[in-house]
């Protein structure tokens, strides 16, 4: 916009840039950028969590969800001193007492039951953890509410889910994703670029000869 500043340093001299009316007007020549002020530019917007934590944590809700579905559910369960799992209809053969299959299903069915309260206790954990965060907006963190009720209650589908979304959460903030892939997908979708925005015409023209004068020297 009117007014912005582009400081150029080439062989040790910085020329400075005035953008105004659509036309950048150079400046004089200055020796030093001691008069301007740092300027710390990062590729993360502001107000988005960039917490890689949730990955293991949702591979741990995984791993439970699994536990709980593979000790006991609506066609098998398994028998922790056998090591095996049978079918719900099985209830004793001519080996095996009744009493004894009915103690071991119970069993099963319990540690079942521990793995279903554990995966909770995550989903707890990580819903104070989303309250918590401070880089976070309210809106993302309705949306990272939403994924985590999927996860935690969703059984193994959830779970898996809640994998994904993590995992794609660690791949959304490598610098190249948000550098070459980001902003096309915020063109697809017409929301506007919030951190790589398509450079003015006039500023990409200064650009390119700023960079074919730097060339033949």
């Amino acid at each position: 916009s009117n007014g912005d500043v582009l400081a150029v340093t080439v062989d040790g001299s910085t020329g400075y840039y005035n953008y105004q009316d659509g036309n950048y007007t150079s400046t004089e020549e200055a020796e030093s950028t001691s008069t301007l002020p740092d300027v710390t530019v990062t590729t993360q917007s502001k107000k988005e969590s960039n917490n890689s934590a949730g990955l293991p944590l949702s591979g741990l809700g995984l791993g439970t969800a699994y536990g709980e579905t593979k000790m006991f559910n609506q066609s098998n369960w398994y028998d922790l001193a056998k090591g095996r799992s049978y079918s719900q209809r099985y209830f004793g053969n001519q080996s095996r007492a009744a009493e004894d299959v009915r103690a071991a299903k119970g069993l099963s069915k319990t540690v079942s039951r521990g793995f279903r309260v554990f995966g909770w206790g995550i989903g707890l954990w990580n819903q104070y953890s989303i309250i918590n965060d401070n880089e976070m907006s309210n809106s993302q963190k309705g949306i990272e509410t939403g994924s985590n009720v999927i996860s935690t209650f969703g059984g193994v589908y959830g779970a898996a889910w809640g994998v994904g979304w993590e995992a794609g959460r660690v791949l959304t903030q490598q610098v190249w994703y948000r550098q070459n892939v980001r902003p096309h997908i915020q063109d697809a979708l017409c929301i506007t670029r919030d951190e790589y925005p398509k450079l003015d015409p006039a500023f990409q023209g200064l650009l390119n000869n700023l960079d074919a004068e730097n060339q033949k020297r």
